[in-house]
């Protein structure tokens, strides 16, 4: 048997779509419930995955910009000059 609400968000659980009820002859209208929403929780997964994205860059550049300040010997060690660590410390988390 499906599940069905009426358009007040009352539940029901009938089977037909329009249905009778007393004397006046007014139509109940149901409509479908889906138990899970999946285009809203996917969308709120791709969210999460770009806040996730940002939070690491954030995290990846100020580290960066820390090396270009204090230890330029280890920017050496990962092939990166002291402008182009300061460079890409230098962007937004958002800017790629």
């Amino acid at each position: 048997m499906a599940h069905r609400r009426y358009r007040s968000g009352r539940p029901a659980v009938q089977a037909a779509t329009t249905t009778r009820s007393g004397s006046m002859s007014n139509p109940l209208v149901y409509e479908s419930v889906q138990p899970h929403n999946t285009s809203a929780r996917s969308r709120t997964v791709k969210l999460l995955r770009i806040f996730c994205t940002w939070i690491a860059r954030r995290r990846q550049r100020h580290a960066l910009g820390d090396l270009a300040e204090f230890n330029r010997h280890l920017l050496k060690d990962i092939g990166l000059s002291h402008e182009e660590a300061q460079r890409e410390a230098a962007k937004w988390f958002w800017q790629g």
